[in-house]
């Protein structure tokens, strides 16, 4: 007898809501990592920073452009971190310090190949002052959702035992 498509449901779109956001995110930091992600291939942040900041110079804009480029890697970190710790935690059910282990860990290894990777186009540097960086946004995250990562699921906690917030 074939399964009902609703039995097919009961665990894809559980997986696809805990799993695809880490991934999709993953595989975006990875593809960045490359040529595209080089300030000669992604000029649009530069144009639009030119259109808003039109009296600051093209060295000015370049400068404000190198650091949001390092505010936004603290900051794709951080939300690595937590979709990770998201799925491990809520979706696998493991507990709160072997999420956050494991998410560090992920951000750990992907901010590495990102760096490493990096290294592999003239038109970029890796280096593993952003993998510091990467991980003090990972770390960030960490702190400051511990106190959530303490509550249990909704989805795995009995109507008898569901605490109200």
């Amino acid at each position: 007898m074939a399964k009902e498509p609703t039995a097919a449901r009961g665990w894809f779109l559980p997986f696809l809501w805990y799993w695809l956001p880490p991934c999709l995110l993953t595989i975006g930091i990875l593809v960045m990592a490359g040529d595209w992600g080089s300030i000669s291939q992604f000029r649009l942040p530069i144009k639009i920073l030119e259109f808003l900041l039109p009296s600051l110079s093209a060295k000015e804009i370049y400068q404000l452009y190198a650091e949001l480029r390092k505010v936004l890697h603290f900051l794709v970190y951080a939300a690595l971190f937590a979709v990770y710790a998201r799925a491990w935690r809520w979706h696998v059910g493991l507990g709160r310090w072997k999420a956050i282990f494991l998410a560090l860990l992920v951000c750990l290894l992907v901010s590495s190949a990102d760096e490493g990777r990096q290294t592999l186009f003239l038109s970029r540097t890796g280096s593993p002052r952003d993998v510091l960086l990467d991980m003090s946004g990972a770390l960030t995250a960490a702190i400051a959702l511990f106190p959530f990562l303490r509550q249990e699921s909704a989805a795995t906690v009995g109507p008898s035992k569901r605490r109200d917030i």
